[in-house]
């Protein structure tokens, strides 16, 4: 069995879930030059020897991808008990992930927050997802954001969706760390209710986020 045209950031992702460590960098940054490409390729060879995973001719050397999709490596001569100690071991390292998207599950859910996201664990990142702006209002408050100045109307219009993805913003950076928030606003063609998007996490921010929600429903039982 061989790994074919695997990219350098895929390759920091697999030796990061080898060593049971977040990767160095975001899953958005998908371009690496020769000099970084050729580290990622060299850390995954280390990786791989320090599991214990022997009978690969070599992690080849880096080449252009055939289509110009970038630089790329191979692993070569898998053998099938090679193959799955690989994935055990790559299960194993998600199994954090796994457990932190679940907890934070049950964080929202002990806190009452009403329509938010089920989180899961994909590509090293938490993933969350899209929530109505009321929801978006609770869980800033919930993150000890500042009391909201006016009440939402039923269906809120973009000024007041803004404030509210703005100050949802604020108290995940000053409590948890970033997550990327895009609004989409009410449109009265389609006729979608405004909402807000929530990007991914990074495996500490949420944990942090995690324990913040904790702490605030064991300071305020009712939310």
């Amino acid at each position: 069995m061989h790994i074919r045209y695997m990219g350098g950031p895929g390759a920091e992702r697999m030796t990061a879930l080898l060593r049971a460590t977040e990767p160095l960098r975001s899953a958005f940054d998908c371009m690496m030059n020769h000099e970084e490409t050729v580290a990622a390729r060299a850390d995954l060879q280390r990786a791989l020897a320090d599991a214990g995973i022997s009978g690969l001719t070599q992690v080849t050397e880096v080449e252009p991808h055939p289509r110009g999709w970038g630089l790329v490596l191979h692993i070569e001569r898998l053998d099938t008990a090679t193959a799955t100690t690989l994935a055990e071991l790559i299960s194993a390292g998600m199994r954090e992930y796994i457990a932190t998207a679940d907890a934070l599950d049950a964080a929202f859910r002990a806190c009452g927050l009403e329509g938010a996201p089920v989180p899961v664990a994909r590509g090293l990142r938490i993933h969350l997802g899209e929530i109505s702006v009321h929801t978006a209002q609770a869980l800033g408050t919930l993150l000890g954001a500042a009391p909201a100045l006016t009440k939402l109307a039923e269906t809120p219009d973009w000024p007041e969706s803004d404030q509210v993805m703005m100050r949802l913003d604020q108290a995940m950076r000053a409590t948890s760390g970033f997550v990327d928030v895009q609004l989409h606003p009410y449109c009265a063609r389609c006729g979608h209710d405004p909402s807000i998007t929530l990007g991914t996490l990074s495996l500490n921010t949420a944990k942090h986020l995690i324990a913040t929600l904790q702490n605030r429903l064991k300071s305020s039982p009712t939310p």
